[in-house]
């Protein structure tokens, strides 16, 4: 398990809270696909009471063992769901998607009460971006694409700080450095029992310039250079007529009218 105390710990909270602001962004975006404001309170719920009750307090936290029994019991459901409505409603693909988004909140939910470490930060970031491909599909709002340029802000400010957690957190303070090695016999390598450093620095000095203005620059230019591709993709990949979630065994609705183009 990562040790917390080897990085600042403002850093820390500072991805705690950008990954709990990006996870409620993508279950809220879930949500207005499916017009349900059951998934989007959860998430603002979950994403704020484990900000409090577990990163920041650490009286609640879930074990691997309940964290791995919650996630069993919510595929279980999910699967007992998904047949239940195959055999009785015979329902269509775009419903079996929604069961898996749901899912996806659900494993979500489960992972924020957990202490955290590296593992979990990733698969946080995961859950929410599969939650945002499959709100993209599912969902026709005119309020999708201002909410969706909210989410990417917060989703590349969270992983640039992640980025910075996971490539700081080896470098531990100058206090813990100037602890005298433990009593033993004398070795031949004395350098030999300590681990490799590449800087004399400690965490706080590496981290220092790094944030602020010149992340904020760089998440502004990586924003921009997301805006112009996604633009160039949106306008340059064909449409398609029918609903690609469609089922094929669902006939069309036949009309009547002439056509605007004829072939020989």
């Amino acid at each position: 398990m990562t040790n917390s105390s080897t990085n600042p710990p403002n850093v820390e909270r500072a991805v705690q809270i950008a990954l709990a602001i990006s996870a409620a962004l993508g279950t809220l975006l879930l949500g207005l696909g499916q017009q349900s404001v059951f998934l989007p309170c959860l998430a603002i719920m979950a994403a704020v009471g484990s900000v409090i009750l577990t990163d920041i307090l650490g009286v609640f936290r879930l074990n691997r063992n309940l964290a791995n029994l919650g996630a069993l019991l919510a595929v279980i459901y999910t699967v007992v769901v998904m047949i239940l409505g195959s055999v009785l409603d015979r329902q269509e693909s775009q419903t079996s998607l929604i069961r898996v988004a749901n899912l996806l909140v659900y494993l979500q939910v489960i992972l924020q009460f957990q202490q955290k470490i590296l593992r979990i930060y990733w698969s946080l970031s995961v859950l929410s971006l599969l939650q945002v491909v499959v709100a993209s599909a599912l969902n026709l709002n005119v309020a999708f694409g201002p909410l969706l340029a909210v989410y990417m802000c917060a989703a590349l400010t969270a992983l640039s700080l992640l980025f910075v957690y996971r490539e700081t957190l080896p470098f531990k303070d100058e206090d813990a450095d100037e602890v005298s090695p433990a009593p033993g016999p004398p070795r031949r390598w004395p350098l030999a029992g300590r681990k490799v450093r590449w800087s004399s620095a400690g965490g706080t000095e590496l981290t220092r310039p790094l944030l602020g203005l010149p992340m904020a620059r760089h998440i502004f230019g990586m924003g921009l250079v997301t805006l112009v591709v996604t633009t160039f993709i949106f306008y340059g990949i064909p449409r398609y007529d029918r609903n690609r979630w469609q089922s094929s065994g669902r006939q069309g609705t036949s009309v009547t009218g002439f056509s605007d183009e004829v072939s020989l």
